[in-house]
């Protein structure tokens, strides 16, 4: 990678697919867009081009309390796209990737990729749509992980993007904008020279000024690469111990409501878990939705 080019678009020109949750399902996202990206017009992203073969661009996030006990992944989202959205042919890329932990500190470790069996995967090299929010479902994969607060999930390239025109990952803020990347929230895979990296290693990509022409490196914004998750607990509404302490204790009892309460006025993401309607589902905002889908958590029981 020589440096990554940034060109704005219109997100309102994007065709979105596969964006909506099912039911207990959680999407995880840094980017600033509400989770059905169908409702999302005239705002502007930026196309982040510039990567090589075997480069990797992935998004660092955070899993809510209530789901870190034991949570599955079922599917990734990465907004893909050119300068004229959707008439760039279908582009063949390397990998889907998963990673427990934050790819920027010690201690993660590689889950899953999708091509290659050894880790886990079934050898899907995935193909990139021009102009959408591209979605892979891993449903039946299996993807479970225990006890893990962040996740990093990104997509490593086959081939080289276009650094002028794309397509190529986005990220949710158009160049340069004050609005830029949150601290180790974004990762990539690969070489730096700019700044030093010249040898292939994971580094976040905050946005510096460089020479010769006070050229901008790095992204401006967050990427917008999502996952999307759900439960693997057989009792989601275990949040509680007894005097009222966090943690699951494999009762459900008044502590669970202590805690959840508790969560819920300190508006802790682990009570972020409904939508309008009722919904399973986080959409930063704390209310009674929350409530009714935590009480439907508490009265189905443990399974």
């Amino acid at each position: 990678m020589n440096f990554i080019h940034t060109a704005a678009c219109l997100c309102g020109l994007f065709v979105a697919a596969g964006s909506s949750t099912a039911l207990g399902q959680t999407i995880l996202k840094n980017d600033r867009f509400p989770n059905d990206t169908t409702t999302v017009a005239d705002a502007q992203m930026s196309i982040q081009a510039g990567f090589v073969a075997g480069e990797q661009a992935l998004a660092v996030l955070t899993v809510p309390v209530n789901l870190r006990p034991a949570f599955k992944v079922t599917k990734v989202q990465i907004m893909w796209a050119s300068t004229s959205p959707g008439t760039i042919p279908p582009s063949d890329q390397g990998s889907i990737m998963i990673y427990s932990g934050s790819v920027l500190q010690p201690g993660y470790f590689l889950v899953f990729d999708s091509k290659n069996d050894a880790a886990d995967g079934d050898g899907l090299t995935p193909q990139m749509q021009d102009g959408g929010l591209n979605e892979f479902d891993f449903s039946s994969e299996n993807i479970i992980l225990n006890d893990v607060s962040k996740i990093s999930v990104g997509l490593e390239f086959l081939t080289a993007t276009d650094q002028n025109n794309g397509p190529s990952v986005c990220s949710d803020w158009p160049p340069n904008n004050a609005n830029r990347s949150t601290a180790g929230a974004n990762a990539i895979y690969g070489t730096w020279p700019e700044m030093g990296i010249n040898s292939s290693q994971f580094f976040e990509p905050r946005i510096v000024l460089g020479p010769p022409f006070n050229s901008v490196f790095g992204i401006s914004g967050n990427f917008f690469i999502r996952a999307v998750i759900e439960s693997a607990s057989n009792c989601p509404a275990d949040l509680g111990s007894t005097g009222g302490f966090q943690g699951p204790d494999g009762v459900l009892d008044n502590n669970d409501f202590i805690v959840f309460i508790n969560y819920f006025f300190g508006r802790n993401p682990a009570a972020d878990i409904g939508r309008a309607g009722g919904v399973a589902g986080a959409d930063l905002e704390w209310d009674n939705n929350d409530f009714i889908v935590f009480i439907d958590q508490f009265f189905a029981g443990c399974q």
